[in-house]
């Protein structure tokens, strides 16, 4: 078996960041293959992100791959109630740098892309910033 270059490694790892209470995991392929199975448009490339699916991508890359195997494994409704009761957990004055810090993650994992035209890459790119241009929502909700 081939070893990955050490940059290759370093791009999908998530560097144990945290944002207030969440810890983000590193970006895995089980990952990709959940967010595929959840149809995230983000890596469709498909469209605009929706709260949802914002939260979604996060509570992805903040639990165990096999957690959010079993959930969506008993049905999409399941998989949602979870990804609410975990969105109580996250502050909204720290949402933009939660969305920055997924950003990196991202970028760093496409990256390693051998060209800009990889699959999803640009839309990726496009979405990934998680809505952080509404740090103002965050400010007049968190009022």
């Amino acid at each position: 078996m081939s070893k990955q270059p050490k940059k290759v490694v370093e791009a999908f790892s998530a560097c144990g960041a945290v944002v207030g209470k969440v810890q983000l995991r590193d970006f895995t392929m089980s990952s990709l293959l959940i967010m595929q199975k959840l149809n995230c448009p983000l890596i469709a490339g498909n469209g605009k992100m929706t709260d949802m699916d914002i939260m979604r991508l996060v509570f992805v890359l903040a639990h165990p791959p096999a957690t959010s195997f079993r959930l969506l494994s008993q049905n999409t409704e399941t998989f949602d109630e979870s990804v609410i009761i975990f969105g109580e957990s996250i502050a909204l004055s720290d949402l933009p740098k939660l969305g920055l810090a997924i950003n990196k993650l991202f970028t760093r994992a496409m990256s390693t892309a051998p060209s800009s035209s990889a699959p999803g890459k640009k839309k990726m790119e496009e979405h990934i910033h998680l809505q952080t241009s509404r740090p103002e929502a965050a400010v007049s909700a968190g009022s």
